[in-house]
C-alpha cells in the first residue's frame, strides 16, 4: 500500500455524514417523511443508514426501489423541504471533529468540505454546527458538478484553493470519498468511524485509515513538528 507525506499536505477536504457529523437519524427521519407523503411504508434505521453515500436522488432510488424519474422528483422535493426544516435537528459532531479543523488550521493547512447531500441543506448544517467558518471552501451537491465519485467537483476545489493533488488529502467514509480521491490523483484517508469498517476502507484502497480523527490530527502535528523528518509519511493502515 502506498503511504501519505502529512507535511507536504496544504489541503485537506472532508466528507461530512459519517466523516464530520453523524446526521443519519436525521436522514432517516427524512426518508420516512417522504416515503409517508407517497403512501410508501417506513423503512428502519439500519435501512436506509445503508442507503446514504451517493446523494439524496440515489438514497431516494433505493429507498423506493424504482427508477421512475416523476416519483424521484416528487420524492426528492419532499425530502429536501423537511430536511431543510429540521436540518442537525438530531445530528451530532463526531468527538474531535472542530478540535481537527481547528489543529490542522493552526498547521497551516487549508480545509474544505465536499459532500453529496444537497449544498443548501449542507451549508445550513454546517452553520449550525458550528463548522462553517473552519472552512476554506464548503460545497454540497450542485447542479455543475455530479456527485462523488465524479472528481470534477474536487477538481474545482482545489484549483479554487491553490493546492495541487499531491497536496490534498480526501477524508471519508465510504467508497465515493477513496473514488473521488483516487481519480482526481489525490492521497485518501479512511474514517473508520463512519459507514465502512476499518478493513472495508482498506480493501477499497485508502491510502491511510485511522480510528477516529484525534489520530489523523495527531499525525498531521507530529509531520509538521521542527523536530520530524522531512516528508515523513503516514504508512497506511496505521
Amino acid at each position: 500500500m502506498s503511504a501519505v507525506p502529512l507535511a507536504e499536505i496544504r489541503l485537506v477536504v472532508l466528507d461530512l455524514d459519517g466523516t464530520l457529523v453523524d446526521a443519519f437519524e436525521d436522514i432517516h427521519q427524512a426518508t420516512n417523511y417522504t416515503l409517508a407523503q407517497l403512501g410508501k411504508a417506513p423503512l428502519d434505521f439500519a435501512t436506509v443508514r445503508s442507503f446514504v453515500g451517493n446523494g439524496a436522488v440515489m438514497l431516494l432510488r433505493r429507498a423506493l426501489r424504482i427508477d421512475d424519474g416523476d416519483l424521484i422528483a416528487r420524492a426528492l422535493a419532499h425530502w429536501q423541504a423537511y430536511a431543510a426544516e429540521h436540518a442537525a435537528e438530531r445530528s451530532r459532531l463526531y468527538p474531535g471533529a472542530l478540535e481537527f479543523l481547528d489543529g490542522v488550521r493552526r498547521l497551516g493547512v487549508k480545509t474544505a468540505l465536499l459532500s453529496n447531500k444537497p449544498h443548501a441543506i449542507t451549508v445550513e448544517i454546517l452553520a449550525r454546527l458550528g463548522l462553517a467558518e473552519r472552512f476554506d471552501l464548503a460545497w454540497g451537491e450542485r447542479p455543475e458538478f455530479p456527485c462523488k465519485p465524479d472528481p470534477g467537483a474536487l477538481r474545482a476545489v482545489m484549483e479554487r484553493l491553490g493546492a495541487r493533488s499531491d497536496q490534498t488529502l480526501v477524508v471519508g467514509d465510504g467508497a465515493p470519498d477513496l473514488e473521488v480521491a483516487k481519480a482526481a490523483g489525490a492521497f485518501s484517508c479512511g474514517a473508520a468511524w463512519g459507514l465502512t469498517s476499518r478493513e472495508g476502507l482498506i480493501a477499497l484502497g485508502a491510502d491511510v485509515t485511522v480510528d477516529n480523527i484525534d489520530e489523523l490530527l495527531r499525525d498531521f502535528e507530529s509531520a509538521h513538528s521542527p523536530t520530524s523528518a522531512p516528508g515523513r509519511r503516514a504508512d497506511a493502515g496505521s
